[in-house]
């Protein structure tokens, strides 16, 4: 799959944020690609992994990061490396903004969403203040 189409399907499952390709191979990388992450209030990208690591640095904001049930605080400053094929699903808890850049060491990462893998019966993607009320 190509960084446009990868795009398009992660934008499709945002709520309440963005991404922008800051790096790709069509822009000049060899085998990386870096994008913007920018969260508003009670925003959120839903349970998904990938087929590489993900390394997260957050530049401003806070939130809370699952990496399989495993709640993570999350700040500006705050770098967290996801190992390839862990499910993880991110929430913004601030008042303000969540801005991170996700590093992705292949250049086409596949995204593979999970609906509801972090509870028995609860999507988190439909129900995040339930995970997060479990988590505070």
């Amino acid at each position: 799959m190509d960084t446009v189409s990868q795009m398009e399907m992660l934008r499709d499952a945002l709520r309440n944020g963005t991404v922008e390709v800051l790096a790709c191979p069509e822009s000049g990388t060899r085998s990386s690609l870096v994008l913007e992450e920018t969260y508003d209030p009670r925003g959120h990208v839903p349970p998904h992994y990938h087929d590489g690591e993900e390394i997260l640095v957050f530049l401003e904001g806070e939130g809370i990061l699952f990496i399989g049930q495993d709640p993570r605080s999350v700040a500006g400053g705050t770098t967290i490396v996801i190992p390839p094929g862990k499910p993880h699903c991110l929430y913004n808890t601030g008042l303000g903004r969540l801005h991170l850049l996700a590093f992705h060491p292949k250049a086409h990462p596949e995204y593979h969403f999970v609906p509801g893998l972090f509870t028995d019966e609860t999507n988190c993607y439909k129900n995040p203040e339930e995970l997060l009320a479990q988590a505070m």
